[in-house]
Order: C-alpha cells, then sequence, then structure tokens
C-alpha cells in the first residue's frame, strides 16, 4: 500500500508522525529526551 493512498496529504502524515513522536515522548524523562535530539 502506498503512504500516499493512506494520507493523501503531507500535512496530514506529518502531524500524524508528530503525535506519535509525542506521544513516545511523552514516556521519557527531559534528560532522555535532550539526548534523543543531541544525536
Amino acid at each position: 500500500v502506498d503512504v500516499t493512498e493512506l494520507c493523501p496529504s503531507a500535512t496530514v502524515l506529518a502531524q500524524q508522525l508528530t503525535h506519535v513522536e509525542l506521544e513516545r515522548l511523552s514516556f521519557i524523562g527531559p534528560e532522555e529526551f535532550v539526548q534523543a535530539f543531541a544525536k
């Protein structure tokens, strides 16, 4: 299945990815948060 079929709008896709990232990051503390983006 093509990604564009699931999410025809790039904006919607970006919002979904952001939401998933925020949910995943909500389980870690600020130190891990900084380390994740410092790599």
